[in-house]
């Protein structure tokens, strides 16, 4: 055991009597063991002559400057020494053995619930004594984290307002146009123009939603009128609709991964530029445990890098071209590299030029982002002539 554990200990165990006696015992003066344990000297001193009283014996002797230990002190010193030692070893070694593990509590959105929460959870499990997970808007997520009833949350609002909350970015994906086999068929390729005299209403998330509000502001700011919309707030119902088209929607990446059980008949299509992508962000309180912090992060990037990706490459593999996360692990860089780059590769693409390019050594370790400096562009790629796929250091 460290000093500084075992010094901690006694501290918590002994009386603050006795600490005194020995701070006194080893530095010969009132006024620096006043010090160290933060009283005034005349508190100090009083506090050893009632100890003197109460044992029945003379401590020190104050005639001399400076003061000197008695012979019954220097027995006395001897013996707690040496049982403050055993003791605090005792200790040290209870905690290790019946050491309690933390207490996790987190929520996430609704489209991290599926792929991203369980494997989260499955990651954490021999780390914390009991995690509980909730799945809420983003408002109620925030609120709930404001006021400690999660530590943690992943959403899509980074709630910047909130100078109190600390933020990491996990990844960023594309939305991508969700419509029945039907509807895409009819067309080789969608504009806005197309969608809009499709003859098929927009299929609008529920406006109080995460991905309601961030397509209306998309639509709103890139001039878009889709005044012939139905609005809802479940994702099987969408699903449903699409299917037997009634119409298409704009959904995120993750929300399709999501509906992978009720899809079939639905077709993922790239949505016309620009495209929307959306950012995913775990954020905490500042005040909270670091290590916790720093457990949960790396579980979802592992789970992003390990589980999303690959399934994104599946569902719509062009969709890569705007989808990036947080290389937080213990892999280095270059592997980190390496194993993205599987996702597109000569053999899934025989008519993909692909031009491997190296990291400029002054590139961001904060969580910004690297262009196209990572990777070069990908030619002859179906519905995405030129693009890059990006990369974020963490």
């Amino acid at each position: 055991m460290d000093t500084f554990q075992g010094d901690l200990i006694f501290n918590q165990v002994f009386d603050l009597d006795i600490r005194m006696f020995l701070l006194l015992y080893e530095t010969r003066s009132f006024s620096k063991t006043a010090q160290i344990v933060g009283r005034n000297q005349p508190a100090v001193s009083k506090r050893i002559s009632k100890l003197e009283e109460s044992l029945g014996i003379t401590l020190f002797d104050r005639s001399q400057r400076p003061i000197r230990p008695t012979s019954s002190a220097r027995i006395l010193y001897s013996e707690v020494k040496n049982h403050a030692g055993k003791i605090s070893d005792t200790i040290a070694r209870l905690r290790v053995q019946y050491y309690v593990k933390p207490v996790l509590k987190f929520g996430s959105i609704e489209t991290m619930s599926v792929d991203l929460a369980p494997e989260m959870i499955t990651r954490l499990a021999p780390h914390f004594s009991q995690i509980t997970h909730v799945t809420l808007t983003s408002n109620e997520l925030v609120r709930q984290l404001l006021e400690h009833k999660l530590d943690i949350i992943i959403s899509s609002d980074p709630f910047n307002e909130f100078g109190e909350l600390h933020r990491r970015f996990l990844f960023q994906e594309p939305s991508i146009l969700m419509m029945s086999r039907e509807l895409a068929q009819s067309r080789s390729s969608w504009s806005w123009q197309d969608l809009q005299t499709c003859g098929k209403p927009f299929l609008h998330w529920y406006l109080a939603s995460g991905g309601g509000r961030l397509n209306e502001r998309y639509l709103s700011a890139n001039y878009l009128n889709l005044p012939n919309y139905i609005e809802v707030d479940s994702n099987t119902v969408m699903a449903s609709l699409v299917k037997n088209n009634v119409g298409w929607t704009i959904c995120r990446a993750s929300t399709f991964m999501q509906l992978k059980d009720l899809v079939k008949g639905i077709i993922a299509l790239p949505m016309p530029e620009p495209v929307l992508v959306r950012r995913i962000y775990m954020i905490c309180r500042q005040s909270e445990d670091k290590k916790t912090v720093d457990l949960c992060h790396e579980a979802a990037s592992v789970v992003i890098r390990d589980n999303i990706a690959p399934q994104l490459r599946a569902i719509a593999p062009w969709s890569l071209a705007f989808f990036s996360f947080s290389a937080q692990s213990n892999m280095s860089t270059n592997e980190q590299i390496n194993k993205l780059f599987f996702f597109i590769t000569l053999s899934s693409y025989p008519n993909t030029d692909i031009h491997h390019c190296t990291p400029p050594p002054d590139c961001p370790n904060n969580g910004v982002v690297a262009h196209s400096a990572l990777f070069g562009t990908i030619k002859s790629f179906p519905c995405v002539p030129t693009f890059y796929l990006k990369f974020f250091y963490n």
